[in-house]
């Protein structure tokens, strides 16, 4: 998985196969949480000065967000039933492969371009792939694992 270290300029690959049970909690509370307060963060004292209308409006935009994700919908796509994960860990590992080349910047280059490469990367080097199912099925074993008990409204304040 690629994650942007903004202030770097830079990605940096994550193998989160490699998180134990505990730190996979903590990452998905952390992420969990910065979403669902992203998604009222324009509820500010100016745009709603009464504090109880506020915080009701915050709360029905997060609660928003949280069925939107439990639709499968981030922004503005949606992740249906047919996204192959597999093949999405395989392109992640791809655009690695690039964005450890001196000076690429991913976020610089043409989208289309880049998937291109990545296709054709992905078709040229098999072994991706495998590795690419190895980490979903530990991936998943994890989350098998994990604590189902989350609570939601915990995370909200």
């Amino acid at each position: 998985m690629q994650i942007n270290i903004g202030k770097a300029d830079r990605t940096i690959d994550v193998d989160v196969a490699a998180f134990t049970p505990a730190v996979m909690d903590y990452v998905i509370r952390y992420g969990l949480t910065q979403a669902l307060n992203d998604a009222h963060s324009q509820v500010t004292k100016k745009t709603q000065p009464d504090d109880a209308k506020r915080g009701e409006e915050a709360w029905a935009l997060a609660m928003k967000k949280l069925d939107a994700l439990k639709a499968g919908e981030l922004r503005a796509e949606r992740v249906t039933s047919t996204r192959d994960p597999v093949k999405a860990i395989a392109l992640d590992m791809a655009l690695a492969v690039l964005a450890a080349r001196p000076g690429v910047k991913i976020a610089k280059l043409d989208k289309a371009k880049v998937r291109a490469w990545a296709d054709d990367y992905l078709a040229r080097n098999p072994a991706i792939m495998e590795k690419a199912r190895l980490q979903h099925a530990a991936t998943m074993a994890l989350v098998a694992d994990s604590d189902d008990g989350i609570d939601i409204e915990a995370l909200m304040s």
